[in-house]
């Protein structure tokens, strides 16, 4: 007899969690200059999850059939085709985590206790901190 998909759910669940607790063990070994402790640790992971798991409302049906009515609208009516591409534009960049955004908004920074790596853009936003790190070798 075939699994529900709520038994497959709860199965692939239960995986999950198995292997997140075996990743978050291993990263944890590797903090080190990094993080002040395990429990920072995870609290920017979630943070950074929380944060990249925020729906993108542009890429929605109903806004994305809502930009191009008025792109179309705009269109019959002066007929200026660029009305698209900037619908288009609007929209992809609405939607793009934007590491040169950071890299612009953000400050260079060196961090202690890092061999390899010197400085990084950082930038918090409310209680999410997110960077970008550069070493010597790039």
């Amino acid at each position: 007899m075939e699994k529900s998909t709520k038994q497959k759910a709860e199965g692939l669940t239960k995986t999950l969690l198995e292997l997140y607790a075996s990743i978050t063990s291993k990263a944890e070994a590797q903090i080190e200059g990094l993080y002040d402790d395990a429990a920072s640790m995870k609290r920017s992971v979630a943070s950074r999850a929380r944060f990249e798991n925020q729906p993108i409302d542009r890429l929605y049906r109903g806004a994305l059939t809502d930009t191009l009515k008025g792109a179309i609208a705009s269109y019959e009516q002066n007929g200026d085709r660029s009305v698209f591409k900037e619908a288009v534009e609007k929209t992809i960049g609405a939607s793009l985590r934007d590491v040169d955004g950071l890299l612009g908004q953000g400050r260079i920074r060196k961090f202690r206790g890092w061999d390899r790596h010197r400085a990084a853009h950082h930038r918090r936003h409310r209680s999410l901190g997110a960077g970008v790190r550069g070493g010597r070798g790039g």
